[in-house]
């Protein structure tokens, strides 16, 4: 009898060890900004065609972007664009997230305009590392850094590539 109760018990213990590791399918809010840093160009055009979070216990989740062409360097000194208005996701470990550009990106220096290459790798997401938790109940705004001056690059032949570089930081 006391095997039984002892048997019993460790279930007891293993279950409610593994209640704790599990998605409760509790809630939090989360809106996305983009802004940028300084740079001496007319214009930096990048497409956002979708993002993605991935929230540890559950994968990756589409957020409903609001698609189109930003101009980087109007997202400057305290302006940032709406990419994501508030939305209920899962609450949960964000250890990352995917900005997907589309092709239609390009620079303007000095009056002319230059087309934008990404690398082919890029092309599935942008991913940048944010491992920060939601707590249920949370309402953030996940803001995303997209440093120009860090991610444009002119070709030995005179061609400008984007090559993305972008922080994410949670308020």
């Amino acid at each position: 009898m006391k095997f039984f109760y002892s048997l019993v018990f460790l279930v007891s213990m293993l279950m409610l060890g593994c209640k704790q590791d599990t998605f409760t399918h509790e809630s939090a809010k989360i809106t996305v900004r983009m802004h940028d840093m300084p740079i001496d160009y007319d214009s930096l055009f990048v497409e956002v065609v979708g993002l993605k979070l991935h929230i540890n216990a559950i994968g990756w989740i589409d957020l409903n972007v609001n698609s189109g062409v930003y101009d980087l360097l109007e997202l400057q000194n305290g302006v940032d664009a709406l990419l994501v208005p508030t939305t209920e996701i899962p609450a949960g470990l964000i250890t990352r997230l995917r900005l997907v550009l589309g092709t239609n990106n390009s620079v303007y220096v000095s009056g002319n305009q230059f087309p934008l290459a990404i690398n082919s790798q890029d092309e599935s997401g942008l991913k940048v590392d944010v491992n920060e938790y939601l707590e249920s109940g949370d309402d953030v705004v996940l803001t995303i850094d997209f440093d120009a001056l860090q991610s444009l690059h002119i070709t030995g032949n005179g061609t400008y590539r984007l090559r993305p570089v972008l922080k994410a930081s949670l308020q």
